[in-house]
């Protein structure tokens, strides 16, 4: 029986807006292509700034050596960083929804520190109604290394048969699922909801 509700943050409760982020700041469209492909699509190189191992400015600068010629829209780029994300008109009445019913509800979050900090207190404003919450740059590790699930359960004292998971990458799904998680891979919120109603939630 599922007792626990555990959400992804990034395109699960918060829209991660990078494109238009970007096109907001004015970039080239040559300029979101590159950034797209070679920085935020490289996942050992982001991968280093939700780690939190390593000061973000050292991240960065790897990242501007593998894009030579856009260092200035990389700086810009990260000088903005509270615009990337907007929070989803659904996120707050949902979890408040399911606490309802006596569900608990937590975070579990790949998110780099300084990031999560600021978007907490400026553009978030729905962890004060979850359980509890593990960020990966707070403790170095990230989805899909069993650790950062375990440390979830273990932190908070949850079963993991009585938790499902939601998150928009099957690979976080698949991680979550080898610690003995249920899973679902987030599409949509109305998806989500259908398949919440499906199983009696």
């Amino acid at each position: 029986m599922i007792k626990n509700i555990i959400f992804d943050v990034g395109n699960v409760l918060v829209d991660f807006r990078y494109h238009d982020y970007m096109l907001q700041l004015g970039f080239s469209d040559d300029a979101v292509k590159v950034i797209e492909k070679k920085l935020i699509g490289n996942d050992a190189l982001w991968s280093q700034l939700d780690y939190g191992r390593e000061p973000e400015e050292e991240t960065i600068r790897k990242m501007i050596g593998e894009v030579p010629g856009y260092e200035k829209y990389v700086d810009t780029f990260f000088s903005n960083i509270i615009d990337i994300v907007e929070t989803y008109p659904y996120t707050v009445s949902w979890i408040k929804e399911l606490k309802s019913k006596g569900y608990g509800v937590y975070i579990l979050s790949n998110y780099p520190p300084k990031w999560w900090t600021l978007h907490d207190k400026e553009r978030f404003g729905f962890t004060h109604l979850v359980d509890g919450m593990v960020v990966s740059g707070f403790v170095n590790t990230v989805k899909p290394e069993k650790e950062i699930y375990e440390c979830l359960l273990k932190k908070y004292d949850l079963n993991p048969d009585e938790c499902l998971f939601f998150d928009d990458r099957k690979k976080n799904i698949d991680g979550a699922k080898a610690a003995g998680i249920h899973g679902y891979v987030f599409t949509t919120y109305e998806d989500a909801v259908e398949y919440l109603k499906s199983i009696g939630i």
